[in-house]
């Protein structure tokens, strides 16, 4: 199918137009954008569906990312859509807003907090205990300091290596609730052709996205290529292919 075609090395290894690189037919572009109200009865429909309750969709203007979530004291409550959001078709929106259901339904910033605290206090523990144990090798703060710095750089990337576990989650989430991951898949593929050939691309966004796939484990995010992977074996699983006589 077209939107597939991203899946191949070809176009998930790197963002950027390339000699001899065409736009596939397809990648979840249409001509007509989806108006606020046809996003909101998506939202609407997937919330309920997923027996959600206090969720608030809100659209903001100016806004680059096609849709994120935002959370309170007690998680999630907020899906936020980009202005860009309604030019993807409506099976890759329902991918967008899927993933992001996905962050409030886990209650991954509550998680995170959690996961968070735990991992700092786990690592100071351990550095003040190597401190103890040997006093004579840790008398000053420039002995301690690369000590502490270490351990500050562990708890930072354990919180980056958690959020990455999250969003895949929101991912697998987002695939039970649409009972395919094809809308996540179509909504990946839309966002890599926005960095070849539309809207990101020369864009500062895209230098980031650039950096972030080819240095992960200071991202946030699994690579793009990673989750377009895991999503096809996901859809495996989800909607076997049938066999032919």
């Amino acid at each position: 199918m077209p939107y597939l075609q991203v899946a191949s090395k070809r176009h998930s290894a790197a963002f950027g137009k390339r000699k001899g690189d065409t736009p596939p037919k397809l990648i979840g572009k249409q001509k007509k954008e989806l108006t606020d109200a046809e996003i909101g009865n998506i939202a609407r429909e997937l919330i309920i569906k997923a027996g959600l309750s206090s969720i608030y969709v809100r659209k903001e203007e100016g806004k680059r990312r096609a849709a994120s979530a935002y959370g309170a004291a007690s998680g999630f409550t907020t899906v936020v859509v980009g202005e860009r959001l309604g030019t993807f078709s409506e099976n890759a929106v329902r991918g967008a807003i899927g993933h992001e259901l996905g962050h409030i339904a886990k209650k991954h910033i509550m998680k995170k907090i959690a996961f968070g605290i735990a991992a700092a206090t786990l690592l100071i523990t351990g550095v003040l205990k190597l401190f103890a144990a040997f006093p004579d090798a840790f008398e000053s703060f420039a002995q301690k300091a690369p000590a502490i710095g270490a351990c500050m750089l562990a708890a930072w990337l354990a919180r980056k290596w958690f959020s990455r576990v999250c969003e895949i989650s929101a991912d697998k989430y987002a695939a039970t609730l649409n009972g395919s991951a094809k809308p996540l898949i179509e909504y990946i593929a839309s966002f890599l052709w926005e960095g070849r050939y539309g809207t990101l691309k020369g864009s500062a966004e895209l230098s980031f996205l650039r950096w972030r796939e080819k240095h992960p484990i200071f991202s946030t995010h699994p690579t793009l290529k990673k989750r377009l992977a895991r999503l096809a074996d996901l859809e495996e699983k989800l909607n076997p292919p049938q066999e032919t006589a």
